[in-house]
């Protein structure tokens, strides 16, 4: 059987090839990778592990700092799949040193320097280098040796190209120029590209080189080039004669022209564009390809600052050799009229002017060849330009094009592809996860050349994560804070970014002056607009997307619909289908922009329109969630969430009347969806701020939603003190009619209280005034809650009527969220009558309907019902995985009386699984909640409760008992709940 082999590639980033052929480049920790790549720079060369240990934690405590590097090197076997045992691994330790077996593995890093020691094969070592050196990771030791290499490529690629002069004076040219493009100020290697080419009859080319260098030294350094490369260029100048004339039509050529290329190489790595990279180059590669069709020219379109231009540079600098050479970059955003388009091309292109038509040179130039033109920044020369494009197209059958652009060309001739922001981390991601996603590599890439001692530890990454959140991935506001990080700590850049444009703003000179502020890049982008400014800064007061019909009431505008695709197409705004149809948004940075640009007479009426056009949403989605379409309008709640909540904050301090009525009418939403923190948080405001003339039903609405709120956060005497707030409301406005609801919430509460006759009382009261009525849906509601009151009575029979009445009621009106809580409790019946089996299926019934509906808080009470059947049937595991997915959502949602019940209910799986103390402390920490929210154990779960308990006191002790009991009694409501994770199906 073959030995298993591993390859390791640093140049350009850290890659390993698996023996079954597999890449890796992602590790479970960035220190992972760095101890993989530093022994893989000195493959077989054993490292001390206290070297080790102290290189990679200084200022760790020595067995800390050991501990921590087995944890990394355990870490690099599970990554690497390495199995073998020490004789045939590929990291083989012992207790003294570490090293990677070279006869298991090597590293393009090793074989560099091996070639370089061997001074033999030169084509080898150009071959090996790809790039920088780990560009990733900023250890001091693998920046030195990055240093070294990038030093050592330049010295190869000269010697090479200086071997190759004799014979292959083309490839000694290419080999040249290459080194120059990797150390652009190094005059000797300009020097030698510019004896080269004047030995193959290019003086002008060679001159260009010059020029090249001469204003790079002047803009980087201030310095003019030495005496000697000066005196030189004055000798090629004096004989220099043009390089290629375009032919005109009497002249036909007589050999074909000799091609070189403007692009440069990318002087950064480029992150996240992988997909993208790909379908370019294969776009763009000579002759048929896969990804082009009948299509020539991709257009990259996406907003500014958005990396369409970096991209290009990348496929135009890998594709110089497939097109020998005829490859261009023309730089368009200093041209405003079309028509100068055909000049600017000829001079990048290099070509000698004559009087001859300027694309007629240009088609004659090319003439049959294969030849790749980027034009970059195209978005305002559309109108015109285009044509321009289209005859080069149709006169150049070998031609392809890159088009970078923020406006959509509308062209039948090219293939877009859309350029969007680099993906930030999400808010729950591990250390692992956040140093690999292309927003962070880009930003510590930049924070690493600004402050080479800039150090991260996971709690700095968690702030990197963030700020790369706060900036959307937006690579241009990415590179301009990683620049800041020579001045700023993460901390202080992070505080910094509540004013993003002041802080967002660079001086780095290889940025275009429209680039160098990302206030001034979208800018750009507005100035281009024609007559429709006003529009785009009225979907400022928009939060998180808006439909068409929004955009119409909002901003006033019955062209809504043409002018959103117009912002669509100079990608000012985004958009998608959805459920309601299109979906238009606007990220983050442009909205802030387009915010500062709305004037504050238009803005007070926008922000004006936009409240009473959210409340009114609000109202009808109310209204029809309680019918047939519950879910349909629950997710449009949920979609326009961040709408809801402008709407809210502004109307509180400038419109309390309609603050008042919008959170009255979303309570309901909060409440099926269990926001009820944010129910709490919003009802509490607009109450508080609600004016005196306000709208006295909206009002009692509003105080009602906030005592359902505070009764589920555990706030029962605040509860209690709104609810009658809300009766007294309704009946000093003589709407004696509406006191239902108010009365139906008081009776659930004071019934899970164990006040089992006031809770009758209040709801019987407030049933008889809904038959008044003849409220169906309330009717139904308000028997379900008296066929759990007559179950915690033992009243089954009752209970029964009581209960499939409402469920029939339910199910013909298609009041889905009450079906759900009428099939949980017709369940919870029939366990009180044994029959387990009728049970489940009851139970499963109402965990689908509740999460079809999304109803979270309903789900997670379901599941601890199931739970409580697969304990009894010995299902422990499934037991198990229910409650903890039960309290992490009762957790979540704020609703911490459902944590206590999941908490219960643990403790008796605790003690079928034979952990009494846990068992214990699960039980105390659930007393302890329900202590202060005054809830006892459900009765109906007591006798399982009771019987449990004891067994579990008779197995501990008295005293080990209490001593557990303490322990979990005084545990704050989260470290209880973290409890669960102690619990083991095998203790």
């Amino acid at each position: 059987m073959p030995q298993p082999y591993w390859r390791i590639r640093m140049f350009g980033g850290l890659r390993v090839t698996l023996p079954d052929g597999q890449e890796v480049t992602r590790f479970e920790t960035r220190k992972a990778g760095s101890l993989l790549a530093t022994l893989a720079l000195d493959m077989g060369r054993s490292r001390d592990r206290n070297e080790l240990a102290d290189l990679f934690w200084p200022g760790d405590e020595p067995e800390l700092s050991r501990n921590s590097l087995r944890q990394a090197l355990a870490s690099i076997r599970r990554t690497i799949h390495d199995d073998g045992h020490e004789g045939n691994a590929f990291v083989q330790t012992d207790r003294i040193q570490v090293r990677l077996n070279p006869a298991l593995g090597t590293s393009d890093a090793f074989e560099f320097s091996q070639v370089l020691r061997a001074d033999s094969d030169l084509h080898a070592a150009v071959s090996l280098y790809g790039g920088p050196l780990l560009p990733e990771m900023a250890e001091d030791h693998i920046a030195a040796r990055r240093d070294y290499f990038a030093e050592q490529n330049v010295v190869t690629r000269l010697k090479l190209a200086a071997h190759l002069a004799d014979g292959n004076l083309p490839a000694a040219i290419d080999c040249a120029i290459g080194a120059v493009a990797f150390d652009p100020l190094r005059e000797e290697s300009t020097l030698l590209v510019m004896e080269l080419l004047a030995r193959a009859g290019r003086a002008p080319d060679a001159l260009r080189h010059y020029r090249n260098l001469e204003n790079k030294l002047k803009a980087e350094l201030n310095i003019e080039p030495s005496e000697i490369v000066q005196v030189f260029a004055r000798k090629l100048a004096s004989k220099a004669r043009p390089r290629i004339v375009a032919h005109t039509a009497a002249e036909a050529p007589t050999q074909r022209p000799t091609f070189e290329s403007n692009a440069t190489i990318p002087l950064t790595p480029i992150f996240g564009r992988d997909a993208e990279l790909a379908f370019l180059m294969d776009f763009s590669t000579p002759g048929e390809s896969a990804s082009t069709g009948a299509a020539r020219v991709a257009t990259l379109r996406g907003p500014g600052g958005i990396g369409k231009t970096r991209l290009a540079q990348e496929v135009a600098w890998r594709q110089r050799e497939a097109y020998s050479g005829a490859v261009w970059f023309v730089q368009l955003a200093e041209v405003r009229k079309p028509a100068e388009i055909p000049s600017r091309t000829i001079e990048s292109l290099g070509i000698q002017p004559t009087s001859e038509d300027e694309a007629t040179q240009i088609v004659r130039y090319l003439s049959d060849s294969d030849a790749l033109i980027v034009f970059d920044n195209f978005e305002q020369l559309v109108v015109g330009g285009t044509d321009i494009l289209q005859r080069l197209v149709e006169r150049l059958p070998k031609l392809r094009m890159l088009v970078t652009t923020r406006e959509r060309l509308n062209v039948g001739f090219d293939k877009e592809v859309t350029i969007g922001p680099l993906a930030p981390p999400a808010a729950d991601s591990e250390d692992g996860d956040i140093a690999d996603q292309p927003s962070v590599r880009l930003f510590l890439d930049r924070a690493h050349q600004a402050n080479a001692d800039l150090q991260l530890t996971p709690d700095t990454l968690l702030v990197v994560a963030r700020i790369c959140r706060h900036l959307e991935g937006i690579p241009l506001a990415l590179v301009i804070a990683g620049s800041r990080a020579q001045t700023l700590s993460l901390d202080e850049m992070l505080e910094a970014l509540d004013d993003r444009f002041g802080l967002l703003s660079s001086e780095h000179r290889d940025l275009p002056e429209r680039q160098r502020t990302l206030r001034e890049s979208i800018r750009w982008s507005y100035q281009l607009l024609p007559d429709f400014k006003s529009f785009f800064t009225k979907l400022s007061v928009f939060r998180g997307g808006w439909t068409q019909a929004a955009a119409e009431a909002v901003c006033d505008e019955p062209e809504s619909p043409k002018l959103l695709e117009h912002l669509r197409d100079r990608s000012l705004i985004t958009s998608e289908h959805g459920p309601d149809g299109s979906r238009f948004g606007m990220l983050e940075t442009v909205r802030e922009f387009a915010a500062e640009e709305l004037p504050p007479n238009d803005a007070l009426e926008a922000n004006w329109r936009h409240a009473e056009y959210f409340a009114g949403l609000a109202h009808l989605a109310h209204e029809e969630a309680l019918g047939g379409q519950q879910s349909k309008w629950l997710d449009t709640l949920s979609r326009e969430a961040d709408n809801m909540r402008a709407a809210l904050a502004w109307s509180i301090e400038n419109a309390g009347h309609i603050a008042i009525e919008l959170a009255a009418w979303l309570w309901f939403h909060w409440n099926v969806r269990g926001s009820q923190r944010e129910a709490h948080h919003w009802l509490s405001l607009a109450v508080e701020h609600a004016p005196a003339d306000c709208n006295r039903a909206a009002l009692g609405r509003a105080f009602h939603g906030l005592g359902v709120s505070s009764r589920f956060l555990g706030d029962t005497d605040a509860a209690r003190e709104v609810l009658l707030r809300s009766i007294e409301i309704y009946e000093d406005a003589g709407e004696s009619e509406r006191l239902g609801n108010p009365l139906n919430s008081l009776g659930i509460m004071e019934y899970n209280q164990g006040n089992l006759s006031e809770g009758r009382k209040h709801l019987e009261r407030s049933l008889a005034i809904f038959v008044d009525k003849e409220d169906k849906r309330m009717i139904a509601m308000v028997r379900a809650n008296l066929g759990e009151l007559s179950i915690l009575e033992r009243n089954l029979e009752e209970a029964k009527e009581h209960l499939e009445a409402a469920l029939l009621i339910n199910r013909d009106i298609g009041n889905r969220v009450w079906q759900g809580h009428n099939l949980d409790a017709l369940g919870t019946l029939a366990l009180a009558k044994g029959d387990k089996e009728t049970a489940a299926r009851l139970f499963e019934e109402s965990l689908s309907v509740r999460d079809e509906i999304g109803d979270r808080s309903g789900g997670a009470y379901s599941r601890g019902q199931l739970a409580d059947v697969a304990v009894d049937e010995g299902r422990y595991e499934e037991a198990l995985g229910l409650l903890q997915e039960a309290v992490r959502t009762h957790a979540d949602i704020g609703k911490i009386g459902g944590a206590a019940e999941s908490l219960l209910r643990a403790g008796v799986l605790a003690a079928q699984l034979e952990d009494p103390p846990l068992a214990c402390k699960l039980w105390a920490a659930s007393e302890s909640i329900r202590e202060n929210l005054r809830s006892p154990v459900p009765p109906l779960y007591r006798d399982r409760y009771e019987t449990a308990r004891a067994e579990v006191e008779s197995a501990l002790g008295k005293d080990e008992f209490h001593k557990a009991w303490e322990a979990g009694r005084h545990l704050p409501a989260d470290a209880a709940i973290a409890l669960l994770s102690e619990l083991r199906l095998n203790p």
